[in-house]
């Protein structure tokens, strides 16, 4: 009745106050916000400024690195990446609760390492290589992973190539030669060669650094450094980190083609002045003027790749022959000149045909070792020794060198055999016995490095240039006893040799008779994986 006339009920008034106080509430929280603070926008701004920053200084040494730097920062972190991975996944599953999964967690980390190689290239390669040649002394799938490190690396441009010539002769490509190739003829991991023809017509072989290695060299050592300190102090606990000094190096040395250029000179100049070794073993001679740190040039050797087997046997050249040249040269320098080439792989070794005989040529004498007085007389006598069987005297310069495992040391790194201790991969054993042997082989080779500062360093790269000579022997069926070859010329350079005993004097014909009559193969039956 009151509404009808225009007057409202107090409850009806009271409803309608009510909505619009909730109204204007609502409002005030969607519409009256109020605005930030000062202190709140300026902290909002210093973050954004940061990532700005952040953003432009990450994008600046990205193209830094990839343009000036020959990613050497990039490559550094990929294995720091990598090495982290590798060490991490030992740790956790190299037990043996997980014994039947090892073969596994060997074939993933191998296979994690030969691509970081592979991508970061360069002196990565190089230690590829050294990785390669060590197989025997690691799980199998090592030896499979690895071994295609000895292929050709990548080439640079020739654009690349002229500009490294015209830097360094301060004259283009072609004032410099009549004619130059302009695809290298071969590639490695630091340097590449190009054929090419001077000005007075003779053939050359000119070698040319690749402009990345330099640039890359001291990112690469100081992450070795590094990784080795780690897995040495704190992951795996192997006394290794003493060997970084020696190989780094050497490693340096190696890029220097004014250290190779003379370590060639030297070569050429030994050879030339012994009798059994001159005319079967020849090295290419040096043009000093055209050389430099950069470059180098030698004369062009035509002949047969020592890794085309097949080419070899066409050519009718004896396999023994060559063999026993390669293995008199390699002799004739760790026993008497004390300079040692130590990368004697196939892609460094040509056949030519010199009359009627094969001539065995040797190429890239970048990575050397200069043997102390005293350690050349050691590892001679070592050597005589073992032609001898003379056992207590090959103990005896073991222990002189701190080595407290000497049979391993003599089977594994020297390849001499004096307790048969090699691998039988042909015996089936289950995952539990196969995880106990390496073990086994980790222990005893940690202990024999336990005395490690008393070890002669020259070791470190003659044990790689004594198992490319068994890489090789093996490569031909092993027509020769390279061990037979190293300890006849060791004794020749051994000052004072003992007396062999009676037993000795009537055990040491018969032995040499089996092994070069009736079975005239190299000691080492066991074949050093692929």
């Amino acid at each position: 009745m009151f509404t009808r006339i225009g007057i409202r009920s107090p409850l009806a008034s009271h409803n309608v106050k009510l909505l619009n106080v909730m109204r204007r509430g609502s409002s005030r929280r969607l519409y009256s916000k109020e605005p930030p603070t000062k202190q709140a926008l300026s902290k909002r701004s210093s973050w954004t400024k940061r990532l700005v920053w952040m953003g432009s200084i990450g994008t600046g040494i990205y193209v830094w690195d990839r343009y000036y730097n020959a990613q050497a920062l990039t490559r550094s972190i990929r294995t720091v990446y990598t090495a982290t991975i590798v060490a991490l996944d030992y740790k956790l599953n190299f037990n043996e609760q997980r014994a039947d999964r090892i073969e596994a967690l060997h074939e993933r980390v191998a296979q994690r390492l030969v691509n970081m190689v592979s991508k970061n290239g360069g002196l990565y390669i190089k230690m590829g290589q050294i990785v390669a040649m060590q197989s025997s002394n690691l799980p199998p799938v090592y030896g499979r992973v690895f071994k295609g490190m000895f292929d050709d690396a990548p080439q640079i441009g020739w654009d690349e190539v002229s500009e490294i010539i015209k830097t360094q002769y301060n004259m283009p490509a072609e004032e410099v030669f009549a004619t130059i190739e302009k695809n290298a003829s071969a590639s490695a991991s630091i340097a590449q060669v190009h054929e090419a023809i001077l000005p007075s017509g003779e053939k050359v072989a000119v070698k040319v650094q690749k402009p990345s290695v330099s640039k890359q060299m001291n990112w690469d050592l100081l992450v070795y450094r590094c990784m080795m300190y780690v897995y040495d102090k704190w992951i795996f606990h192997i006394p290794l980190y003493f060997t970084v000094d020696y190989v780094s190096e050497r490693l340096r040395s190696e890029v220097n083609f004014i250290v190779e250029a003379e370590a060639t000179r030297s070569s050429r100049e030994a050879i030339n002045q012994t009798d059994y070794l001159r005319g079967k073993v020849y090295v290419p001679k040096v043009y000093d003027k055209l050389s430099g740190e950069k470059i180098m040039i030698t004369e062009w050797i035509d002949g047969i790749p020592l890794y085309n087997q097949q080419a070899l046997s066409d050519a009718g050249f004896s396999k023994k022959q060559i063999l026993s040249s390669l293995f008199n040269f390699l002799s004739f320098q760790m026993f008497n000149t004390k300079q040692v080439h130590c990368d004697p792989h196939p892609g460094n070794i040509v056949v030519r045909k010199v009359g009627r005989q094969p001539q065995v040529v040797i190429l890239d004498h970048g990575l050397y070792v200069h043997e102390s007085e005293s350690f050349r007389k050691s590892f001679a006598l070592l050597f005589s020794a073992a032609y001898t069987l003379d056992r207590a005297t090959i103990m005896k310069v073991m222990h002189s060198w701190g080595i407290r495992e000497p049979d391993l040391f003599a089977n594994r790194m020297l390849n001499i055999p004096i307790d048969g201790d090699f691998k039988d991969e042909s015996v089936l054993k289950s995952q539990e016995q196969l995880f106990e042997e390496q073990l086994t082989q980790k222990s005893r080779f940690v202990s024999f490095l336990q005395d490690c500062h008393r070890l002669p360093q020259e070791l470190l790269m003659l044990g790689r240039c004594l198992m490319l000579i068994q890489k090789n022997n093996q490569m031909f069926g092993y027509p020769v006893n390279s061990l037979s070859i190293l300890a006849n010329v060791a004794s020749r350079y051994v000052d004072e040799k003992p007396s062999p005993r009676w037993y000795q004097k009537l055990l040491s014909p018969i032995y040499w008779f089996f092994q070069h009559i009736m079975f005239p193969g190299d000691i080492r039956v066991p074949e050093i994986p692929d």
